[in-house]
């Protein structure tokens, strides 16, 4: 898998920049329209089906991959769930939000027991109430596990945060550039800032319009130690913001081995590109390598294709981590 699968993955598996695929369940028709129309708003950021029936869901979990699944408690022929628990013998771990009623309690005591349901709502609830559950339980759960142990391990300073600032994870890179607090800083409450005022502002705008509208961002934030700026890259990661902060003046370059791992190179074209990414041009690279400039030309065509970049310029930007437009400076 190349990295740009890999950061497509992230993304969820709509094509379009969606970033879940959510299935609703229940019996009554007339509440489905009512949660159709409630969630209208959230129809560019989310892939959502509407189904009456729980056999029907069961099929389409059978059929489709879905990200979460928000259900009725009671449902004729099959309650909410054994609909849930059927649907994790196929898609262990799969996120549920039950909807229930208040006389439902010990059904709901029961679900947290059985299939561990990421939370339940009594009905009716109101739109941003459902916003907010689907919201974080399709959050990346960085707190465990592989991918908390993948990103302790990249040699790049990662923070994941809410459309709303707060900090949801900081790798160990990350709480560095946090407690230095030279660009960046936490403050009360747990939000992460720019600490020169005139930058917060900014920041903070770029981070709620990835969170809406799942575009890419960029921005540089001054140091106070005066030792340049930070750059940052912004992307969505679930319902969150994942911030790649690099150094502008000391960009990291991973190793050989890792750039051909993640790209699927050779070690001499892997060689070539973190030859490209320290030195200032093709044929330095290429001295350093051991090959002519002709060997050299004639990788990048094949790294180009297996990058899907554009150019030396675009490329030496992947691997460097560098931003691929021009950082905003400013509010």
């Amino acid at each position: 898998m190349s990295i740009q699968e890999a950061a497509a993955g992230t993304r969820g598996p709509e094509s379009d920049g969606r970033t879940g695929r959510i299935l609703f369940v229940d019996d009554d028709a007339f509440l489905l329209e009512v949660l159709r129309a409630g969630l209208r708003g959230k129809a560019a950021q989310w892939s959502m089906r509407f189904v009456s029936d729980p056999r029907e869901a069961l099929e389409a979990c059978r059929q489709e991959s879905f990200d979460l699944v928000v259900a009725d408690v009671r449902m004729p022929g099959m309650d909410g769930v054994s609909m849930i628990e059927a649907m994790r013998q196929d898609n262990p771990g799969l996120p549920s939000i039950l909807l229930s009623g208040a006389e439902d309690f010990a059904t709901v005591v029961d679900a947290v027991n059985r299939v561990g349901i990421a939370r339940y709502l009594r009905k009716p609830c109101t739109p941003e109430q459902l916003v907010e559950a689907i919201a974080a339980a399709l959050r990346p759960d960085l707190s465990q596990g592989p991918i908390r142990a993948a990103f302790e391990e990249i040699p790049l300073a990662l923070l994941l945060v809410d459309a709303a600032s707060t900090l949801l994870y900081a790798n160990r890179r990350a709480a560095s550039v946090l407690a230095e607090g030279a660009a960046l800083q936490r403050m009360a409450g747990g939000r992460v800032a720019a600490r020169d005022p005139a930058h917060a502002a900014a920041l903070r705008r770029a981070i709620e319009a990835v969170a809406s509208n799942g575009q890419d961002d960029v921005l540089a934030l001054p140091r106070s130690d005066g030792r340049g700026q930070l750059l940052l890259a912004l992307t969505v990661w679930g319902d969150g913001v994942m911030i790649h902060v690099q150094d502008a003046q000391s960009p990291e370059v991973l190793e050989p081995a890792h750039l051909s791992k993640l790209f699927a190179l050779t070690p001499s074209e892997g060689r070539l590109v973190h030859a490209l990414a320290s030195t200032a041009s093709l044929e330095e690279a290429a001295g350093a390598c051991g090959i002519t400039l002709a060997t050299a030309r004639t990788y990048l065509k094949v790294i180009f294709a297996k990058t899907r970049t554009r150019g030396q310029v675009d490329l030496v930007r992947l691997v460097m981590g560098l931003p691929r437009l021009r950082a905003r400076r400013g509010a």
